[in-house]
């Protein structure tokens, strides 16, 4: 069988169809062009992120930043949340009998300033009061804040305590003295008080020997009633 017939050019043909081989230099030059960056490459990453911006570390790395109060952030709880439930409540009950103890120092003082404060409240009742103090208790002290504040004037009252203190003295033992019919006659500014006052003086054989005496007391009205005189009538 013959062999088919050849072209003219057609080894010559096939021959130019194949790539040509490629040598040493030619794989360096495009070693070469395949690294090398274009132009404008880095201008276009920096394109990307906006101008001006500062990515943070933490964002980088995917850690969210800390919420704002939460533990670790860097503020602290109060002290009453930082003790322990027992201590809290030794807290809340020292706290309790600091109040109570402040307001019942200040509901004894009312108190006792009511119970020790001198009561002039009327003409008759400063007499009374004045009598108790000065033939019953013998205090000086509480007896001037019944009256006026002229000691002359209670003389009477005062020469009436000398003798009985004279007759306790003499005979060792004690004298009793009372009143009654306290009554107060009218007046505004001053008033006259009279009063009988009786005497008891202790008898050998247990029985009381009474002295009855009719006395008028001179009250004023000064910041309260007070005795401003004594007088015996009989």
């Amino acid at each position: 069988m013959p062999p088919p017939a050849r072209g003219p050019d057609g080894p010559e043909r096939a021959a130019s169809q194949r790539p040509a081989p490629a040598s040493p230099d030619d794989d360096i030059a495009g070693q070469a062009t395949g690294s090398a960056v274009p132009e404008g490459a880095e201008a276009a990453e920096d394109v990307r992120q906006p101008q001006g911006t500062d990515v943070d570390a933490s964002a980088q790395a995917g850690l969210k930043p800390p919420a704002v109060g939460a533990a670790g952030s860097g503020t602290r709880p109060g002290w009453f949340r930082q003790l322990s439930p027992i201590r809290r409540v030794l807290v809340v009950l020292l706290a309790v009998v600091v109040v109570l103890c402040v307001g019942g120092l200040g509901v004894g003082y009312v108190l006792y300033d009511k119970a020790t404060e001198p009561d002039r409240t009327t003409p008759t009742v400063a007499v009374d009061q004045y009598l108790e103090a000065a033939l019953v208790d013998r205090d000086d002290s509480r007896a001037s804040l019944y009256t006026c504040g002229r000691s002359a004037d209670m003389q009477a009252i005062k020469s009436l305590r000398e003798e009985i203190e004279g007759i306790e003295h003499r005979y060792g033992i004690h004298v009793n003295v009372a009143w009654d019919k306290v009554t107060a006659e009218a007046g505004k500014a001053a008033t006259p008080v009279s009063a009988r006052l009786r005497v008891q003086v202790p008898e050998v054989n247990g029985q009381y020997s009474e002295s009855l005496q009719q006395w008028r007391f001179q009250t004023e009205k000064r910041s309260g009633w007070r005795v401003c005189g004594a007088e015996r009538l009989g």
